[in-house]
């Protein structure tokens, strides 16, 4: 067995936490302020872990090459918006980690799905960046190319996310696992 943690955090304060062995979840009933990010450790790095952070998300298996990962909760500040309407709002939130067993690893699946993928640098993989993102716009970002979602009649407000190039002849994006496959 596994000690595996989840904590709601702000700045450095703890908001709530759960802690038990191989699985955990957090039920928060509040509305999270800009800054909330969860929080998951695992007590053995490297792992593979199941996360359900939001309900309106699907879960996604990643994989934390280090002990502690943070997920930034993402607040709607731009005109359009990666997500499905109500995620991460209101004030009955369910959130959920636990270790993967063995079959989960070894079945068939989409290795680059990660619907919690951030923008920024993590310790959870798979992990996707680019040298070109349309306008810094999270609608835009390369990590809405590993979401799961596959609308492609448009381009923009969820379920139309996408990586927007920015017209750049020479975009790139790099998929990083956090590990060698072999």
């Amino acid at each position: 067995m596994t000690k595996i943690t989840l904590q709601l955090m702000n700045d450095t304060s703890v908001l709530a936490e759960a802690c038990a062995d191989d699985k955990t979840y957090l039920a928060y009933q509040s509305q999270y302020a800009l800054g909330n990010y969860y929080r998951v450790r695992i007590r053995n790095a490297p792992a593979y872990v199941w996360v359900q952070l939001d309900a309106s998300l699907a879960p996604s298996l990643i994989y934390m090459n280090q002990p502690t990962w943070d997920f930034k909760i993402p607040f709607n500040t731009q005109r359009e918006w990666p997500y499905p309407d109500g995620a991460f709002l209101g004030k009955r939130h369910y959130a959920w980690v636990r270790l993967a067993n063995e079959d989960e690893l070894t079945v068939s699946r989409n290795l680059a799905l990660n619907t919690y993928d951030q923008h920024e640098e993590t310790t959870a993989y798979p992990h996707i960046s680019a040298n070109a993102e349309t306008r810094n716009e999270t609608v835009f970002y390369a990590k809405n190319a590993i979401d799961g979602v596959i609308a492609n009649e448009k381009h923009g407000s969820y379920p139309f996310q996408s990586w927007g190039i920015a017209g750049r002849a020479d975009a790139e994006l790099m998929l990083d696992f956090g590990r060698l496959l072999i």
